[in-house]
C-alpha cells in the first residue's frame, strides 16, 4: 500500500466504482463487494503461504492490503506462465481508509 494517498484510486458515492491499479473501474455491489480480474506469476504463489497469497491478491487487485473476505477463481493461464484470476472483496475497509485521509486533508 503506498504511504501516501493516490487520489487515482477513489470511491465515488453516486456511481459506486471502484478504480483498480490497472485504470479500469469495477462496480462496487450492494454488500461493498468489487470483482476483477488479476495476474500473477505463478513462481510468485509457489513461495507464498495462504495469508501472504491473498495479502498479494489483494495488493495486485486494489493496490491495497484492506480487501477483506477475498475470493478467488483461476480463469485462465497466459502464454507467459500467468495465472489470471477472479477475484472478489469487500472494500469496506479502503474506502473508510480513504474517508479518513480525506478528512485528514480538510
Amino acid at each position: 500500500m503506498n504511504d501516501k494517498y493516490d487520489p487515482t484510486y477513489t470511491y465515488s458515492e453516486e456511481t459506486r466504482l471502484f478504480t483498480v491499479p490497472s485504470g479500469e473501474q469495477v462496480e462496487i455491489d450492494k454488500h461493498n463487494f468489487i470483482t476483477t480480474e488479476v495476474v500473477l506469476d505463478v513462481e510468485l504463489m509457489i513461495f507464498h503461504n495462504l495469508s501472504d497469497f491473498l495479502t498479494l491478491l489483494s495488493l495486485k487487485a486494489t493496490d491495497s492490503e484492506l480487501l477483506c473476505d477475498i475470493t478467488y477463481r483461476p480463469i485462465r493461464i497466459t502464454p507467459q506462465e500467468c495465472i489470471v484470476f477472479e477475484v472478489s472483496g469487500d472494500v469496506s475497509m479502503i474506502l473508510e481508509a480513504e474517508k479518513a485521509i480525506m478528512k485528514q486533508e480538510n
